[in-house]
């Protein structure tokens, strides 16, 4: 194997399962790999919305006050080396493959997952770059994802919502313990969520672990910071979810971190990420967000109509829209269906995917509605005839917002 893509192709097809949840082949892994032992200050993140953001922002807060950080997120939205960054920098291919080189020869005869692969080799790349602190997302859950294995000093968790309930739980509570088992007794935990179900604040503290929680210990409202009793005020507006910046600022705070207020200013108004609340370049506009269950589809409408407000005329908004079939694909439709004047459902080149004409058959109303068998049409019907001021939000899935910014010909983070 020569490329990357070579090995992408063959951990695709490594493991039998995709996903195939427990701790004890990757952590065999890494033990051989000796990973387990590091002096890195180590934030591990879970949660079922806001993980990537609150990642972002921890990473920039560390960068700003001179830390050298290695940056482990997933899925990725155009090329896999989006999964494992230093410094706010993709790492290259040739360091992904020869970390790839690296764990196939110790794995022996364990068999790893795609994830598990994935893992490893950011958290190998982090060693060898000799990195000081390691921001590492949780895939799924947290009891038994590859991230647990490693010991951390800071654990948050973000908002606790409805997802991957055939593996999680079918309720809040029961998917809130999953996600409770990353943290460690005396150890501090960052809660972002505003309404944690009870079963997490119980098992936090039957642990004892180090709580804070966001709307009692820290905030952000009103353009005002407040982080145990440390007020900031005349916050410049975050372009990404306040509670995922204020997170990450009492994670890193935890630590005794000192970050000033100008550092805040300048890392809250600067930091973007790829696919979410992402303007692309293009006239009309274009929204693109990875909303794909209820709770982000909640928070993407009410973006959406707050920035209609600043028109005094009425822009229409198309919505283009592919997901995956095991979501609450009816609710995630509704939810924005007040808002959308045109719909445009893509089917996408996936064994799990809902198919165009599964979406459109939530609407009761399909008079405003096109479907498309693949995402590059969908965007092609979906700028026709469009008034300047009209809005195209793509959303619902990591590979339509993928295949939408792969077939615009320019995008970029908007200033």
């Amino acid at each position: 194997m020569k490329s990357l893509d070579d090995w992408l192709s063959y951990i695709e097809e490594l493991h039998p399962k995709a996903w195939d949840l427990g701790l004890g082949r990757v952590n065999q892994v890494a033990e051989e790999l000796g990973l387990k032992e590091h002096t890195a200050l180590v934030f591990t993140v879970a949660g079922t919305n806001g993980k990537g953001s609150t990642c972002e922002f921890i990473e920039q807060f560390c960068l700003e006050v001179g830390y050298s950080v290695g940056k482990s997120t997933s899925p990725h939205i155009l090329r896999f080396n989006e999964r494992i960054q230093i410094n706010g920098k993709a790492v290259s291919d040739q360091d992904i493959i020869s970390a790839f080189e690296t764990i196939e020869t110790a794995r022996g005869n364990v068999s790893l997952t795609y994830f598990e692969f994935s893992v490893l080799a950011s958290v190998l790349i982090f060693a060898r770059g000799n990195v000081d602190v390691w921001v590492l997302e949780v895939g799924l859950g947290g009891r038994l994802d590859a991230m647990n294995i490693f010991d951390r000093d800071v654990t948050v968790v973000t908002q606790i919502a409805l997802d991957h309930q055939a593996w999680l739980g079918s309720t809040r509570e029961l998917i809130a313990l999953e996600k409770a088992a990353i943290l460690r007794s005396n150890i501090p935990c960052i809660v972002a969520d505003p309404d944690p179900p009870s079963s997490f604040k119980q098992y936090a503290s039957r642990i004892g672990s180090q709580t804070y929680y966001i709307g009692d210990d820290f905030n952000y409202e009103n353009n005002i910071i407040d982080i145990q009793g440390r007020v900031i005020s005349e916050v410049p507006v975050s372009h990404l979810p306040k509670s995922s910046a204020v997170a990450a600022l009492q994670a890193v705070s935890s630590l005794g971190i000192v970050i000033s207020d100008s550092q805040i200013f300048d890392v809250i108004s600067r930091t973007r990420l790829m696919g979410r609340l992402q303007w692309c370049d293009t006239t009309p506009r274009v929204l693109c967000d990875v909303a794909h269950n209820p709770a982000a589809t909640i928070y993407l409408r009410d973006y959406v109509k707050n920035y209609l407000l600043s028109f005094e005329s009425k822009p229409r908004v198309h919505a283009l829209v592919g997901m995956y079939s095991d979501k609450e694909i009816s609710k995630v439709i509704q939810l924005m269906s007040e808002t959308v004047h045109q719909w445009y459902f893509t089917d996408m080149d996936d064994s799990r995917a809902a198919n165009a004409e599964d979406l459109q058959s939530v609407l009761d109303d399909r008079s405003h509605v096109v479907t498309c068998d693949n995402i590059g049409s969908a965007l092609r019907e979906a700028r026709k005839d469009l008034a300047i001021d009209d809005l195209i939000v793509v959303y619902g899935s990591f590979p339509v917002v993928a295949g939408v910014l792969g077939s615009l010909s320019k995008f970029h983070l908007e200033e």
